[in-house]
C-alpha cells in the first residue's frame, strides 16, 4: 500500500491538473476534482502515509527470519507510540 500511495503523490499534481482540464461538461470529474482540492482530503491522505510508513517498517521486522521476540514487542511499542502521537495526542 505504501508504494501506490507514494506514486500517487508523485503524479497528485498531474492529476488535478489534468482533471482541472476535463472539468467542464463532466458533471462526475468536477465532482472528483472538489474532493482531490479539498484541504481535509489532501491532509488525510498525507496523514494515511505516515501511517503506511510505520506500519511498513513493523512488517519488515515481522518477516525478517532472524528477529527475536524481545524485538519484535519493543518495535510494536515503538509503532504503537508513533501512531499514538501522531493520530491520537494532537493537544502537543
Amino acid at each position: 500500500m505504501l508504494a501506490p500511495s507514494k506514486q500517487m503523490f508523485g503524479k497528485y499534481k498531474t492529476l488535478v491538473g489534468k482533471m482541472s482540464d476535463d472539468v467542464v461538461n463532466n458533471a462526475i470529474v468536477n465532482t472528483n476534482h472538489e474532493l482531490l482540492c479539498d484541504v481535509e482530503t489532501i491532509m488525510g491522505l498525507t496523514c494515511v502515509l505516515l501511517m503506511l510508513e510505520v506500519v511498513q517498517n513493523l512488517s519488515k521486522l515481522a518477516q525478517n527470519r532472524d528477529t527475536f521476540i524481545c524485538d519484535f514487542v519493543s518495535t510494536v511499542m515503538l509503532c504503537q507510540f508513533e501512531i499514538y502521537t501522531m493520530y491520537v495526542n494532537l493537544e502537543k
